[in-house]
């Protein structure tokens, strides 16, 4: 390189010079003086490369710090059971919601009637849980709301029961799966008899509502008009024969019974007390439940000609809706009950 060679010609040159001079000791042998000036050069170009850095020099790499690891999160732990307030004995305010068959053409029931209001098409249905979900109500049995009355318990703040009669097959196959989508149970009265029949629920429909949380009661073995015609042998059939069926068939107490059409008078709740149910429901509009109705507790029925402005009108706290606002009062063609008889004390 021009640089390097003029460097070394001008340390040759102050070395040969250095040799010449008269102080110094000038030695016989001219392959001596070119090893001293050799010398001389070899230690200046050392210096000089440790003051010049080379052009490829490379800094030594920083030491490295292992990174620390960040311990994954623990699995997510499921979220609490919500806890309801505890409710004294003795009353229970809970709408209680009746219906009959969840069925919108032959194709869902082959027993649908299209002029018969008993029958709620599957998507109406959903738009009265939905309604009842986004509102703040959550499900609970009839016997659950019968045992706070008796004995004091934990409730939801606005809880309600909803309720089927008779075992239509579109319980399981329209009601439920929605129901389930909204995390909702009902309580569903049999016609012991008709169980496996045409259009009815099976055994392992019903095992399967059970085992979600679902309660069953009697809605009698035959499903005759009424319990009220004198005979006490079709009594004990309806509500005794009836009970001891289903408590074998699925291996759990049966508490609650429904009444046909929502009659009944003192005998037969004497009847249905001393054959072993803890309560019983009828239909009505009334919220508030006492030890004085538990075997008469009224039920709001629900027809398919009636809107969520009037079935808002039933409940007992405000509903989120998109319908235009609710009565102020529930419609006045709906049919009162008469009173509840006075209070039996179950036989133990």
């Amino acid at each position: 390189m021009p640089k390097t060679r003029l460097l070394l010609n001008m340390l040759l040159l102050i070395a040969i010079l250095t040799a010449c001079s008269p102080q110094a000791e000038t030695p016989t042998d001219p392959n001596a003086v070119y090893t001293m000036a050799a010398a001389t050069i070899g230690a200046q170009m050392t210096a000089a490369a440790a003051l010049t850095p080379s052009a490829t020099w490379t800094p030594s790499p920083e030491p490295t710090q292992t990174p620390t690891e960040t311990p994954p999160p623990s699995p997510t732990s499921p979220p609490p059971t919500p806890t309801y307030p505890f409710i004294p004995a003795g009353k229970v305010v809970a709408p209680i919601l009746l219906y009959n068959r969840i069925a919108g053409s032959t194709t869902d029931d082959a027993n649908y009637q299209w002029d018969s209001t008993a029958y709620i098409p599957p998507e109406i249905f959903e738009q009265q849980i939905k309604m009842l979900k986004d509102s703040g109500y959550q499900t609970v049995t009839v016997s659950q709301i019968a045992d706070v009355i008796r004995n004091g318990g934990n409730m939801p703040e606005r809880p309600i029961a909803i309720t089927f009669d008779i075992g239509a097959i579109g319980v399981y196959s329209k009601a439920y799966p929605i129901m389930r989508k909204y995390g909702y149970v009902g309580t569903v009265y049999l016609i012991v008899n008709q169980i496996d029949g045409g259009w009815m629920m099976t055994t392992a429909q019903i095992q399967e509502l059970l085992a979600n949380g679902w309660e069953i009661g009697i809605k009698g073995l035959n499903g005759g008009i009424n319990f009220s015609n004198g005979d006490l042998t079709y009594l004990a059939d309806e509500l005794a024969t009836s009970k001891q069926k289903l408590e074998e068939k699925f291996g759990i107490p049966i508490k609650s019974v429904s009444y046909p059409f929502g009659y009944y008078d003192e005998m037969i709740v004497d009847r249905v007390v001393r054959w072993g149910y803890l309560n019983a429901v009828t239909v009505g509009h009334i919220n508030e439940h006492t030890t004085y109705s538990i075997y008469a507790l009224p039920r709001h029925e629900i027809r398919s000609d009636m809107n969520l402005q009037q079935i808002a009108a039933y409940l007992p706290w405000p509903v989120t809706t998109t319908a235009p606002e609710a009565p102020a009062t529930p419609p006045s063609d709906t049919a009162e009950i008469p009173p509840p008889p006075p209070l039996i004390t179950p036989t133990p």
